[in-house]
């Protein structure tokens, strides 16, 4: 086995492990997340010894901070070592980083390991929400959010910007609704960008951190939970847990 820095070649073999992992449903087209990841540098490979890829990360670089996207491993293949190699390939080993780790609980021991601590629920909640306060659509380049590298992927992957008085975020058209985030506001700019969403789309997904103030405003909208991972970091400051909404896949 080795790992190295994913090539075209390997993006066939990426995508048949994410599909096994069901993280597909939400990029029915390409280019999506692991082919601008590609494409940018940002995407690692465990390789069998025929070439076949056995796993794959993705860590984008931004802001000084790397955060950890994605690490996913064949499921006839866990539990074999392949993931902490593969981390110790992709990730750094100091600085400021970042991930949102899986219900596994191998997955947040792993990361430990890395020096990573869990500092929060991160929730996947999904559902229709009334419109509240007045939004604005504007493109994505007129919204001032942090990460602007991974703003502009979602832009041309069809994404637009929302804006309140107390917040903004990106929008993105998926099957079945739309997704919010990067995002940034209070409780109740999340819920007004959330409710124009999906006033819109019909439906809206929101990856939002346990402590956001949003949480209640949205559950009693209607709401639901439908996932949480662990998010994690190597100092509680990195990530902003009360105001910062993050995507799914790029954080």
């Amino acid at each position: 086995m080795e790992t190295a820095r994913a090539t075209p070649a390997d993006l066939d073999g990426v995508h048949a492990v994410a599909a096994a992992h069901d993280l597909l449903g939400d990029w029915p087209a390409r280019p999506d997340w692991l082919d601008w990841l590609e494409q940018t540098g940002q995407l690692y490979v465990a390789r069998d010894d025929d070439g076949t890829v056995l796993a794959f990360a993705g860590v984008v670089h931004e802001d000084g901070v790397a955060h950890l996207t994605d690490l996913f491993v064949a499921p006839d293949r866990l539990s074999t070592g392949i993931g902490r190699a593969l981390l110790t390939a992709a990730f750094p080993d100091d600085g400021a980083r970042t991930t949102f780790a899986s219900s596994d609980p191998r997955a947040v021991a792993l990361y430990v390991r890395a020096g990573l601590r869990p500092l929060a629920p991160m929730l996947y909640l999904e559902g229709t929400l009334r419109p509240g306060a007045i939004v604005t659509r504007v493109t994505v380049d007129d919204l001032d959010l942090p990460r602007r590298a991974v703003g502009e992927f979602l832009a041309a992957a069809g994404a637009y910007g929302l804006v309140t008085e107390e917040g903004a975020g990106v929008v993105r058209p998926v099957p079945g609704g739309a997704r919010l985030g990067p995002a940034y506001g209070d409780g109740f700019a999340i819920q007004a960008l959330a409710g124009a969403a999906a006033a819109v789309h019909g439906s809206v997904k929101i990856t939002l951190p346990g402590p956001h103030p949003a949480l209640p405003l949205l559950i009693e909208g209607g709401m639901r939970i439908t996932d949480a991972d662990t998010a994690m970091a190597t100092a509680p400051g990195i990530l902003d847990l009360v105001r910062a909404i993050p995507d799914a896949d790029l954080g």
